[in-house]
């Protein structure tokens, strides 16, 4: 993965995402998109030494003294703030906790899961682009507008067709907001004090904006298609 010119600091908040090669669309299946969220669980912690693998290879109590170190606060690299997984791309939003967090998390669950992948379908190479993308967040408006457009996402692309359906979208921490007690690896709280600790009112302002976000992007793909007559991912 190439060295990016400006280092993740930590305690700081980021947006990243990245997008399958050739606009596979390989998480509308169920088992490869559940295996990468579990890998996601597993890599922010400091404590996931062992490759993932090996780890699926152990006895069930080996496994479990394993997952109680993962799972502890003072052990994350990074913490999942909020996430979605699209047909062929994802996104999270991100605050390291520990020196380098956000790359170590981001390349062990990506070559994770493509030695995953490729051994299902008996391949070689990447699937992802090999440098992801990232964006600094640096206001309480910034993060709250940035879950909300990570949340719409499906409505914005059509994978749902009502605004109502989003709560039920499988692989996204759009339901963890809603009930913030859901996840044993998302932490919404840290968005949702923004919002009077209400899941109700975070909800209301990101379906109050879906309408705009979708005729947004509508403007954004159509002029992508205008350039180079590829539709984005």
């Amino acid at each position: 993965m190439p060295r990016r010119e400006l280092p993740f600091e930590n305690n700081g908040y980021y947006h990243v995402f990245n997008k399958m090669i050739d606009r596979h669309r390989i998480f509308t299946y169920n088992m490869y998109a559940e295996r990468f969220m579990k890998l996601a669980q597993y890599y922010r912690s400091t404590e996931s030494k062992i490759r993932f693998s090996k780890l699926r290879q152990m006895s069930d109590f080996e496994q479990q003294t394993v997952w109680k170190k993962v799972g502890l606060q003072k052990n994350l690299r990074i913490k999942i703030i909020a996430y979605i997984l699209m047909p062929n791309h994802f996104h999270f939003i991100l605050q390291q906790k520990a020196d380098n967090g956000v790359s170590t998390f981001l390349h062990h669950m990506i070559d994770s899961f493509t030695r995953f992948y490729n051994s299902k379908n008996h391949r070689k190479g990447p699937i992802f682009l090999t440098q992801f993308k990232s964006v600094r967040i640096v206001s309480q408006e910034q993060l709250s507008h940035t879950s909300r457009y990570i949340h719409l996402n499906p409505y914005t692309s059509n994978i749902v067709k009502n605004v109502e359906n989003l709560v039920s979208f499988k692989y996204s921490s759009f339901q963890h907001f809603l009930s913030p007690g859901l996840s044993s690896f998302c932490e919404p709280k840290i968005i949702l004090e923004l919002f009077s600790k209400d899941p109700l009112v975070y909800k209301d302002f990101v379906v109050s904006h879906a309408e705009h976000q979708k005729s947004l992007g509508y403007i954004k793909d159509m002029e992508k298609v205008r350039k180079n007559g590829k539709h984005p991912f």
